[in-house]
């Protein structure tokens, strides 16, 4: 079996302190993940040519200077302990990242940072990235604006610790799954997080919004929290049986799960993983909001995985 590479998508366009900044980081978090899984690291920079530019000098121009940056990024990634290797695709930026998974070999992940809109656009995460994980069949790993503004960088001899969002269900399974196999390889401590509060916080807004008795409501809720407690607790020896260091914990507060994570949780793992699945025809179209919202606040990367209904 060929071995698994990790791709790097980033772009040679930005020329402000912030982006280079942010090039930086993810150089850093894609050398560090190679070394640690002792996979070669395959770093993809897409140069989409404005179409203003008609004139053949202006191309040229143009061609010089992604010659001389890719120098330069060459140079700098000689230095990282890690098999490397940069090319430059030109044209369509989603197509470009996206061929790599058929014509490449095997892909351990995908890792992009997001833009972080502000203003009316503040619930997206860039054009590139929001079209990446919506079709990307390896998972996608995002470091966000938060993290990004914390400058986050993995700890180089620490054991990472790596936490993985689950509902319970079968969507969820790919991101247990793979979050399990980081963590057996990586020698990682993994927490399976289940949200009981984010279910029942919408559960009561249909309920309540139907007037069904309180006694009911109460009676069903106690139920769900032992339900999930059961459950998570044979998800964990499963896990274990398996060789992997795990532990859960079971979120009572009935919040959103993006709400909680970030501030409740984030500073204790170093990784995020969780899945996402799609209902209905709309959301094929977008990223689901729950993983949208917490790209944007998460203070360390999140891992994006596809449920097999994709």
């Amino acid at each position: 079996m060929a071995a698994k590479q990790i791709l790097l998508a980033d772009d040679l366009s930005g020329s402000t302190k912030a982006a280079r900044s942010r090039s930086h980081l993810l150089r850093d978090l894609a050398a560090e993940m190679a070394r640690r899984l002792n996979d070669p690291l395959k770093i993809v920079y897409c140069a989409e040519t404005p179409k203003y530019f008609h004139t053949k000098s202006a191309a040229l121009k143009i061609k010089e200077q992604t010659r001389r940056s890719l120098f330069e990024l060459e140079e700098e990634m000689s230095h990282y302990p890690v098999i490397s290797k940069t090319v430059v695709l030109e044209g369509d930026p989603v197509e470009g990242v996206l061929a790599q998974e058929d014509e490449q070999g095997p892909l351990e992940m995908v890792i992009l940072g997001a833009q972080g809109k502000t203003g009316l656009h503040k619930a997206l995460i860039g054009s590139v990235s929001e079209e990446v994980l919506r079709q990307s069949h390896v998972p996608v790993m995002i470091l966000g604006p938060e993290a990004r503004a914390n400058k986050f960088e993995l700890p180089y001899d620490d054991s990472l610790r790596i936490l993985v969002l689950t509902d319970l269900s079968s969507a969820s399974i790919p991101a247990e799954e793979y979050a399990a196999s980081l963590a057996f390889r990586l020698k990682a401590k993994l927490t399976l997080c289940h949200s009981v509060g984010h279910q029942i916080l919408h559960l009561k807004e249909m309920l309540y919004s139907r007037r069904v008795t309180t006694g009911f409501i109460d009676q069903m809720f106690r139920e769900m929290r032992e339900d999930s407690d059961k459950m998570l607790r044979k998800r964990v020896q499963q896990l274990q049986r398996r060789g992997v260091d795990v532990d859960s914990i079971l979120l009572m507060d009935e919040k959103n799960l993006e709400d909680i994570v970030p501030k409740k949780i984030g500073d204790a793992c170093d990784l995020i993983v969780m899945g996402t699945h799609s209902r209905g025809k709309f959301m094929t179209a977008v990223v689901g909001s729950s993983a949208r919202n917490l790209i944007l606040n998460s203070p360390v990367p999140v891992v994006i995985c596809r449920s097999y209904a994709h």
